[in-house]
């Protein structure tokens, strides 16, 4: 398990496991299971991830900031 505040390493190909802002790195998310957004989304430091998003093409290193539960695709399920 990931606690907050942990560096989690996204390799492309990979599902991401948290919510967290991207603290190296660049890539495009596939980001339509959770918002439907057909169009891969590029994020680099400073921007944010969500869980349950896959990273199409490049290595990131993400701070986890919400975990299990907390996690926006959760809330949405809970919704």
């Amino acid at each position: 398990t990931v606690a907050v505040g942990e560096t989690v390493v996204i390799r492309p190909g990979e599902r991401v496991p948290v919510d967290g802002a991207v603290i190296e790195g660049s890539s495009s998310l596939d980001m339509s299971t959770v918002t439907g957004e057909s169009v891969p989304v590029f994020v680099e430091p400073g921007g944010e991830v969500i869980g349950g998003t896959t990273n199409l093409d490049g290595f990131i290193k993400v701070r986890a900031v919400r975990v299990g539960e907390e996690t926006f695709l959760n809330q949405v399920v809970r919704l």
